[in-house]
Parts: structure tokens; sequence; C-alpha cells
């Protein structure tokens, strides 16, 4: 327990002091990098020295437990040791649910290492400040800072937070809860029984395999997957059981800090520490003192995050979620055994909500279980109605905790009263089809899909390095860009992106055009944009094939740069000219 302590601590302490070094000093530098490593260090050996000793009650590890640790290790190393990879002259994405969402984690490190001012502007919208929990990515760039080469940096870090997450799951739920977290996802595996081939596998049904469409491409549950499990089985102890729960301090670092790496699981773990606080009558000083520590970092970095609290407006109503009208097929088809399961669960915890007595593993309460189930099943029912972002999936972010909290109980009070012949029935039922999805994911005739060609990025990046870290560059919005993988800011990115972070993507991008084609009030959009530089690539020729290229009058713009890849210009003479009696500065 000491040992994942210290790294989660270590994480999250060193990651949120740079973060603040870097706004007052107005840039990220190297300094600030180890003395946040060694005040990191330091704290999380406090904290490792303050947990080693806590016992986590484990049975003997058991043939599935053994087996499930060894599948999910293997997972990680194929998956984040090939996170992105360079083969035949390109860099290629393994995972295709993280081929857009790898290139933008690969942007944000890469701005971060340029120096970018701080508080950043969001380098895929320049016009506004970020406000994405950015604390892995952040983190993997203080790596970058000091030497590590980025992929080395990318790599590691996803594979060691990888490896906290599989440790989490397994103190919070042993074999089973890595299971159903690796294992998991619709019905879509059984096709291989219709002889439909899984080599593409990605489906269209809302309940995909959590491994490969939230741990490998959202890297903040990297630190929200392990860092929210280990305070869970804190606070199932500091609550609903007698057992010993992890220091205070502990828990004030790692769910205050959370904002900065997970909005949602913050959300999360504050929805259920104040419903177990209230319902478990234990509202000690020391109980209240935590919240009351957690109040401060997390509202300060809340407030930044959500733009002063404004995001809350991508609040909207949606009844069904994404059923589409077809309730019975939707739950059969995403959840399977699962629902009849949840159901007999909730029976039993009902019937023991009081009875104090152990159950059969003999560790956990009987009463505890219909704690972890009410506030899950609420919360998940919740969400069926409203949506918290624009991409109404995104409501996942959220819902594969409430599928978390529900596995202790599960297990327990079903899955193991089950006869073990019986048991391996359930266990095909539950968990054959995300097997054979993630079989098919790591296997070796998958070779992932290339982002961008090694030649027209490194020359790129060597013209970009002539040019100040908070110049802004109008490009085509897409998300492999070589201009965003260098670490430019742009005017705006991938719409995918930009639009599911709440921002205006269908406007800007229609102005964008309008620049690029050149038409009647292009030079107003452009000196409302401000960007400094402008580029003219494949992208671009693409879409913008019947431009008239005016920004090539020698008169607005000036050509830096041009090769195979495109050409750069610089728009400065833009904003020197007197258009309507106005004198704008590019950004």
């Amino acid at each position: 327990m000491g040992i994942v302590v210290f790294f989660l601590v270590f994480t999250a302490v060193s990651t949120t002091l740079a973060v603040l070094l870097a706004s007052v000093m107005g840039y990220l530098a190297v300094w600030i990098v180890w003395v946040s490593f060694l005040a990191g260090m330091a704290v999380g050996f406090y904290g490792y020295s303050s947990s080693k000793s806590l016992s986590l009650s484990l049975r003997p590890v058991s043939f599935f437990d053994g087996f499930m640790l060894v599948a999910f290790t293997v997972f990680c190393l194929r998956h984040f040791l090939w996170v992105y990879y360079y083969r035949d002259g390109g860099m290629r994405i393994l995972d295709q649910y993280n081929f857009s969402d790898m290139p933008l984690h690969l942007t944000n490190v890469a701005y971060f290492v340029r120096g970018t001012e701080f508080w950043p502007d969001n380098p895929i919208f320049a016009s506004l400040k970020m406000h994405y929990p950015f604390g892995v990515d952040f983190f993997t760039a203080m790596w970058v800072k000091i030497g590590v080469p980025v992929d080395r940096a990318m790599q590691l870090v996803g594979l060691g937070g990888g490896l906290l997450v599989g440790i989490a799951l397994f103190i919070w739920g042993r074999a089973f809860a890595l299971a159903a977290f690796l294992f998991s996802g619709a019905l879509h595996g059984f096709q291989i029984f219709l002889n439909i081939p899984l080599t593409d596998y990605v489906t269209e049904l809302p309940w995909k395999n959590l491994a490969l469409t939230l741990l490998i491409p959202q890297r903040g549950f990297l630190f929200g997957f392990s860092a929210g499990l280990l305070l869970l089985w804190s606070w199932r102890r500091r609550f609903l059981t007698q057992d010993k729960p992890l220091p205070g301090f502990v828990e004030i670092c790692l769910w205050g800090l959370m904002p900065l790496f997970h909005f949602h699981t913050f959300l999360f773990l504050t929805y259920i520490y104040l419903i177990w606080f209230l319902v478990s009558g234990k509202w000690t000083r020391e109980n209240l003192g935590i919240a009351l520590g957690v109040s401060i970092p997390a509202l300060i970095e809340s407030f930044v995050l959500t733009d002063g609290f404004r995001l809350a407006s991508l609040v909207w109503w949606k009844p069904g979620w994404l059923i589409e009208g077809r309730p019975l097929y939707f739950f059969i088809a995403n959840f399977g055994l699962w629902m009849p399961l949840l159901f007999l669960a909730l029976v039993f915890a009902y019937r023991k909500r009081r009875s104090p007595k152990p159950e059969s593993d003999g560790k956990l309460p009987a009463s505890c279980f219909w704690h972890h189930l009410w506030p899950a099943l609420l919360l998940w029912a919740a969400l069926f109605f409203v949506m918290l972002m624009p991409w109404d999936w995104d409501n996942m972010k959220l819902m594969v905790w409430c599928y978390l909290l529900i596995l202790p109980a599960v297990d327990s009070l079903v899955i193991q009263k089950i006869p073990k012949g019986w048991r391996f029935l359930v266990f095909f039922f539950l968990f054959f089809s995300g097997f054979a999805v993630v079989v098919s994911s790591v296997g070796r005739e998958q070779k992932g899909s290339e982002v961008i060609r090694l030649e027209e990025l490194d020359e790129v990046c060597t013209i970009a390095r002539k040019m100040n870290p908070g110049d802004t560059v109008l490009i085509y919005p897409t998300f492999n860009h070589p201009i965003l993988l260098c670490g430019y800011k742009v005017v705006a990115g991938y719409g995918g992106h930009t639009w599911s972070h709440g921002l205006p993507s269908a406007e800007i991008e229609n102005k964008i055009r309008r620049i690029y084609l050149g038409e009647k009030d292009w030079k107003g959009i452009l000196r409302e944009f401000g960007p400094r530089y402008l580029f003219w690539g494949p992208y671009e020729r693409w879409a913008y094939s019947e431009s008239t290229r005016p920004w090539e009058d020698e008169a607005t713009a000036t050509l830096i740069a041009r090769g195979k890849w495109g050409t750069i210009y610089d728009l400065s003479k833009a904003y020197t000219l007197q258009d309507d009696q106005e004198n704008l500065t590019p950004r």
C-alpha cells in the first residue's frame, strides 16, 4: 500500500507545484521541474511512511487473481509501450480509439515543453485560456523538459499509470474487479461465433471496452482511476467498516488535487464522500476537516479549469441518453448478464442493509454493500437524463465510476454464492465478449494507423523552432497537423476536440474557411483572430482547393519557409496596413 501511495502523492504534489511555479514565473523552466520533483518525493515519502502499515486484509492469491494480474500487466505492456511508435517512416497509433486523442496529448506535451506563457492559452483554440484537466500531460512534459525523449516519457508515464490502475483495481475488488474492467464492454465480441473478424474492434454500442476507450486514450484516467479507487477503498474503511483508512493528508492530496487531472472523477468522489459522510453518522472532526482541507485547492482548480464555473452551462437535458427508442435491445446489447446480477445484488443488499455480519469473504460487513449500490444506481439513472458535456457519450466518464462502485457488491453478494462450476459459465457470459475484443486489440495483426510522416514532422518542427512560443498559427483544423505536434497553438484545432470541450468550433471553422478562400471579408476575419503565421500545406490544399491565396501578396505576408511539407507565411504586414482606420498586432 505504501508504495502506491508514494507514487500517487508524488505525481499529484509535483505536478500541482510545477503548475503553480510556472504560473508565477510565466513558463515551465527546468529548475521548476527539479524543485517540484524533490518536493513531490518528500511529501510522497511521508505518505509512504504513514501508509505502509495499513493492512489490506487480502485473501490468499487464487489462480483467478494471478491470471488477471498477469493479463492486465500484458495489456498495459502491449498498449502503453506501443501507445505510439515509428514504422516505415511514419508515426503510428496502435489503439483505434486513441487515433485522434493521442495527437492532442502530444500537442499539449510539446506546447508545455516549448515554454508557453502561463496561464496558457488553449493550443487548439488560441483565443481562450486552457480549461482542460491537463495534469497527466503536464506531468509528462516535466519529464521531457529534463531530457527524457517524448516517446519514452509518454510510454513510461502510461505504463506506470496503467499498472497503478491495475493494482488499485485489485485492492478495490480483487480479480473480479480487474476482469470486469479489462474485459468489459457490450456483446460485440460474440460476433466471433458468426465468423465476423474482430480486428476492427470499434463498435457503435455506447458501452464499449473501458480499458480501450477510457484508460488508453483518456490519459487523465491514469491518475483518476488509481487515485479514485484508492480513495474509495479508504473511505469505505473510514465510513462503512471499522478498518483503518489512509491518513487524512493523503486523502486531501489525492482528492483535493484531482480536478487538475480528471474533473469527472473529482465530481464523483465528492458525491460519494458527501453521501457516505452523511449516512454513516461519523461526523467527526477529522472527517469534516478532510472535506474542508480539500475545499481550498479543489475550488481554486475548479474555478480556473471551468472558466469561473461558466462551463456549467454545458449541462443539458436528454432523456434516454443513447437508448434511441429501443430500451430492451439497448440494455441487453450493452449490459447483457450484468442487469440481472445487479438486480439480485440490490435485493440481497437491501435485505441485509442493517446486518453487521461479514459476507462469505469474511472481510466486509453485508450492510456496507447497500451503500455501494444505491448511490451508484441513483447517479447512473440520473446520467440517462442529464448530459454534462456537448458529446452525450462523455457521460461514460461518470458512468464508469458507478460501474466500479457496484463491483464488490455484485461479487460478494451474488458471484461468490454461485457454485464454482456454474460460476465459470457466468464468467463466460460476463467477460468473453470483452476478452475477445481485448485479444483482437493486442494481436500481431493490429499494425495501428499512421498519424503523420516523420520527415514532414521533423522539417516543420525545425522551422517552427525559430518562431516565438507565443505565436499563433492559422491551419486547417485537424488533429494531426504538424504545427500542432510541434507544440504551437493554432486559431482552431480539430473540430471533434474543440466541440467536445464546449468551444464554438463550427463558427470558427467557417471563418477559417473564408480566410483561406480569400472571400471579401477575409482580412477583417484575419484581424479578428490575429494569427502571426499562416500555414499552407497538404491539408489546406485539399480542404481549400479553390482558394485564390490572396495572402501571397508581398504587401500582406512574407514567405519564411517552403518545402515538400508546405509553406509558412508571416502575416505581420497584414496588421500594419490600415483597414477601416484600425491597427492591430498579431498574436
